[in-house]
């Protein structure tokens, strides 16, 4: 989806555009795919840019009387109707001066509802000096869902249909059950987007896709499902490796747009290939041995209500609202508690910032918690209602910026969706739509040793953006628009026919002398996991944790995409303080090549 989001930094970008003022002279009548309105000195149209994405790019307008209008859907997935909208709107000659509207919400930038009382001025103010907001439309038969906009020249009308969710017809498989959800952060209400459930107890994501997602909330806010998937099949008795496009076994969706990155990870609970135990393995991204991420970690969130001092420790809370800490693996403190704070906003023209209230905790009464509680009772979650604390365990945190190409692969809602679910784009290419598409080989164990898995049986998807990049171990504060926070609305096993392709390994050099002159197969130094994955201890290759240059060439004769850490290059420079470093090469639609090393 493009502009269909109303998590802060979707808000963000709308309040970045410029409104372009000018006179429109009175349209004639429309027709079907019409992309924009016109009409009483109003130009209208869907998304905050001239090239919106889903659904908004396939919203069109058809004149049906003088100003009225027909709102549309024409895309692919009819009869699927979206549930929200971005809109802009274009006036002149003295702007909007009545804005009526039923059977649907409008918020502003803010992500403030427009209250609309007649000629009401705030929503008509807003939208004569801005000119965007979301259009929410209410769920229900029987219910009328139009727009009015009146300026000195006329009132244009805006008729919308009934929303209607996109149902899953392929036989593309999809999650199978529904395991646990739970998010601290503004949308932790219990309904829309802070709700696992489209209609009474059906859970959204099983069985595919749904425009009103699930939004995850701050740092470790989860969501988990049942969803098998092998990485082996046996052929004549044979166990061989399924070899997907690119690498991909499983595409997750998001609500994302180009500018708005708002970075989730995933785990699999799977079993690695010769073993009979499963476990919770990372899906590690680009970024997971950044020296910024942190991982392994425990995130802890504390509900205070009034001042308070926690018993045992001496822990003081100044003030009511959410606090946060951060541990280790060993629980030793990265973090101590920290107040998590709301945004900031705009007094008399000076920035003050805003504490969290506690509306964003999630409640038992807003079914969350408690005996019936949606969190599940799943690993690595640990609730105490008597202490007003959320533990989320074993998670990765990496930065939070406004610029998408900084999560080059392996986090979702970064890449917008597209409408072929299912279908595998490469994940090792910039600018692509299809959704972020996951590789089971990017599983890592809890210390960031790869491993390869023969098959999984539930994912994981959690909140990840979170931590500033000055090496403070804190996190980002929500800004005016409100928080970071990863959506959900869509889990796709990868489709298509598998391939006998992969990519060929790289020459990797650290410092000028290459690896394979130095160990062979079997020396401590070196780890093949499988033969597109090998892991190497720098130790043994008389390395420190000093600063090292790894290069990386192609395999003879291919032109392959080489990612070093989070970087698109060929050589790559690493700090003290980075452990280890990945080399991902990959080329045409084969899978990929990996080699860690660790320093």
């Amino acid at each position: 989806m493009d502009k269909t989001k109303r998590s802060g930094k979707f808000l963000a970008v709308l309040l970045a555009l410029v409104l372009l003022l000018s006179v429109v002279p009175f349209s004639a009548f429309a027709t079907v795919g019409t992309t924009t309105a016109q009409h009483a000195g109003l130009t209208v149209r869907f998304g905050a840019s001239e090239t919106p994405g889903e659904p908004e790019c396939d919203m069109t307008f058809s004149e049906t009387a003088t100003g009225t209008f027909s709102v549309l859907y024409e895309g692919a997935l009819s009869p699927f109707y979206p549930y929200i909208l971005a809109f802009t709107i274009t006036s002149g000659n003295g702007g909007i001066t009545n804005v009526t509207a039923s059977g649907m919400t409008l918020r502003d930038a803010n992500n403030d509802e427009l209250i609309l009382i007649g000629a009401d001025a705030n929503a008509t103010a807003y939208l004569h000096d801005n000119g965007f907001c979301t259009i929410e439309l209410a769920e229900g038969s029987g219910i009328t869902r139009s727009l009015a906009l009146t300026t000195s020249q006329g009132t244009m009308t805006l008729n919308f249909s009934s929303p209607v969710a996109y149902t899953n017809t392929n036989t593309t498989s999809t999650p199978s059950g529904f395991e646990g959800y739970l998010p601290v952060g503004q949308f932790a209400t219990g309904s829309g987007w802070g709700s696992p459930y489209s209609s009474g107890t059906t859970p959204k994501i099983v069985g595919g896709y749904t425009s009103t997602g699930l939004s995850l909330g701050a740092p470790g806010g989860y969501a988990e499902y049942d969803m098998a998937i092998n990485n082996y099949e046996t052929v004549d008795g044979v166990s061989t490796k399924i070899q997907r496009r690119y690498g991909v076994d499983f595409v997750v969706y998001g609500n994302a747009f180009v500018g708005n990155p708002e970075a989730g990870s995933v785990k699999v609970y799977g079993v690695e290939k010769g073993k009979t135990v499963p476990k919770w393995y990372e899906l590690a991204g680009s970024l997971y041995y950044s020296d910024v991420t942190l991982r392994d970690v425990t995130v802890t969130y504390k509900k205070i209500e009034t001042d308070d001092v926690e018993t045992g420790t001496g822990a003081v809370f100044t003030t009511a609202g959410i606090w946060y800490r951060i541990d280790d693996a060993s629980n030793t403190e990265i973090t101590g508690w920290t107040k998590f704070n709301q945004k900031i906003k705009k007094i008399n023209g000076v920035d003050v910032q805003q504490d969290t209230t506690v509306a964003w905790w999630p409640e038992e009464a807003e079914g969350y918690l408690g005996t019936n509680g949606v969190y599940g009772n799943v690993d690595d979650v640990v609730v105490d209602t008597t202490a007003n604390t959320i533990a989320y365990k074993h998670v990765t945190i990496v930065k939070d910026t406004d610029t998408t190409a900084d999560y080059a692969f392996g986090y979702f809602d970064i890449t917008p969706n597209g409408s072929s679910y299912g279908t595998a784009v490469n994940p090792y290419v910039y600018g692509t739509t299809g959704g972020n598409g996951y590789d089971l080989d990017w599983a890592v164990d809890s210390d960031g040793t790869p491993v390869e898995l023969s098959s999984i049986s539930k994912i994981r998807v959690y909140s990840s953006a979170g931590m500033k990049t000055d090496g403070s171990n804190l996190f980002t504060i929500p800004a005016v628009f409100g928080e970071t926070s990863a959506e959900l609305c869509g889990i796709y096993a990868a489709s298509g026919t598998a391939i006998d392709a992969s990519t060929g390994a790289p020459t990797i050099k650290v410092n000028g002398t290459s690896i394979a002159a130095i160990v062979s197969n079997g020396d401590a130094t070196k780890k093949t996991i499988c033969d597109s994955i090998v892991y190497y201890n720098a130790a043994g290759l008389g390395l420190t944790s000093s600063t090292a240059t790894i290069t990386a060439t192609p395999a003879s004769g291919t032109t392959a995409i080489i990612y070093i850490n989070n970087e698109a290059t060929g050589s790559y420079t690493k700090s003290s303080a980075v452990d280890m470093v990945r080399i991902v090469a990959q080329t045409g639609d084969g899978a990929p090549y990996i080699a860690v090393i660790k320093f």
